[in-house]
């Protein structure tokens, strides 16, 4: 266990038992904690305001008026050039005001009450998540801002523990070419990992869960009916069967209807809207009857993460009455020889797989009953994929963050 972990227990257990005689852990939580340094030693005011600045996401001062706003103090001078702009930030934001002679004395030491006092005016000013309270009051420290840092140091080790498991996995195997990007997030606490975040692939057949993505918003912003009949090659359909077996027999023609029917603007227009900022979803899929293709121009692209961001929207319901439809579909996918297969079917796992010559997804929600968690597994590659290799490859790294959050 970490030292700033134990330094945060140990500062819950005595606030929660006696306020009172916290003050030395409540220094070594200030001085050693919040700022992870190596020592719990102390710092000069000048690096106290650099550090406690650097919270505060502030427009950037130029030279000119650091300058105008620091010769306002007689030890100006005195200020080193790393803390220039941020000590001219902290006097333009109220943070510190300087001393009664006209000094910032920027190379003392920082009592215990001056560091309390400007940490203070700073998390005042901090709002690291919007449900965050916006005054954290050092003075009084309450179990809501022991809370924060304690989810803090369990999202960073939440994201080394998936990093070292997932580089641990894919390094068992002899994988000559092509790219893992996987996104896992636990829903109750909300910690997430991306292991390759940057990586954009070929979509495959996760283009349907964005399309299906559209249909249900607006279904449920009565913009559609999903009992409207559109004509295909096999007749009549409504689009609610033809979304269905888009999702759960990843059928190609469906997809294509659909995508047809909606236009390659509108499709992308809201994609964009929807907040699927690395998706790009502009054309048909292959194979399919020559009926249904009319788009064959543009991409099919999207992350670990996007994919992810559909799931996640899907089990907070925010695709309203039709939430539930499109996590049955999910759910009734038929093939399971992937997320599924790779935890033995122990939980449900509604999930969308997408495969071709280049490409092997995963998506999925793993039902566990304590710890649901989303899971999105691409491998993308310039060249023909060895399906059953990169398969059991993904059935292993599934596994084993199955194995993590069960605990």
């Amino acid at each position: 266990m970490s030292r700033h972990l134990i330094l945060l227990m140990i500062l819950l257990i005595l606030y929660t038992s006696n306020p009172a005689s916290a003050t030395t852990v409540t220094e070594a939580f200030l001085y050693g904690l919040i700022w992870e340094e190596q020592q719990i030693e102390p710092l000069t005011r000048e690096e106290l305001i650099v550090k406690g600045m650097s919270l505060l996401d502030l427009e950037p001062l130029t030279p000119q008026e650091t300058t105008m706003i620091l010769n306002n103090y007689t030890d100006a001078h005195q200020v080193s050039f790393f803390a220039r702009e941020k000590m001219a930030q902290a006097i333009q934001q109220g943070i510190i005001s300087g001393y009664g002679d006209n000094t910032l004395r920027p190379t003392n030491y920082a009592s215990t009450e001056e560091t309390k006092i400007i940490l203070s005016r700073i998390f005042a000013r901090f709002q690291p998540y919007k449900t965050t309270p916006s005054v954290i009051n050092l003075s009084k420290i309450g179990h809501a801002d022991i809370q924060f840092y304690l989810t803090k140091q369990a999202t960073t080790q939440f994201q080394k523990d998936l990093f070292k498991l997932i580089k641990d996995s894919i390094n068992n195997y002899s994988l000559q070419e092509g790219t893992f990007s996987i996104y896992v997030k636990e829903l109750n606490t909300g910690y997430e990992y991306t292991y390759n975040p940057d990586h954009i692939g070929h979509s495959a057949s996760l283009a349907k869960l964005y399309l299906a993505a559209i249909i249900y918003d607006w279904a449920d912003r009565d913009k559609l009916d999903l009992n409207q009949k559109i004509m295909t090659p096999n007749g009549y359909q409504t689009i609610g069967h033809l979304t269905d077996i888009m999702i759960n027999y990843s059928d190609n023609d469906a997809y294509n209807i659909l995508f047809n029917f909606l236009g390659q603007e509108t499709v992308s227009n809201e994609i964009s809207k929807m907040g699927y900022n690395q998706s790009t979803i502009e054309r048909n899929l292959f194979p399919a009857h020559t009926e249904t293709i009319q788009y064959t121009q543009g991409e099919l692209l999207t992350s670990a993460k996007d994919a992810g961001k559909v799931l996640e929207k899907i089990y907070h319901k925010e695709f309203g009455q039709y939430s539930q439809v499109f996590l049955d579909s999910l759910t009734d996918s038929i093939d399971d020889s992937r997320l599924p297969r790779a935890i033995d079917y122990q939980v449900p796992v509604p999930h969308k797989i997408g495969t071709n010559n280049y490409a092997v997804h995963d998506a999925g929600i793993v039902c566990l009953e304590d710890n649901p968690y989303i899971i999105v597994i691409m491998y993308n590659s310039e060249n023909p994929v060895q399906l059953d290799y990169i398969e059991q490859i993904q059935r292993d790294i599934a596994a084993k963050v199955y194995a993590y959050m069960y605990k």
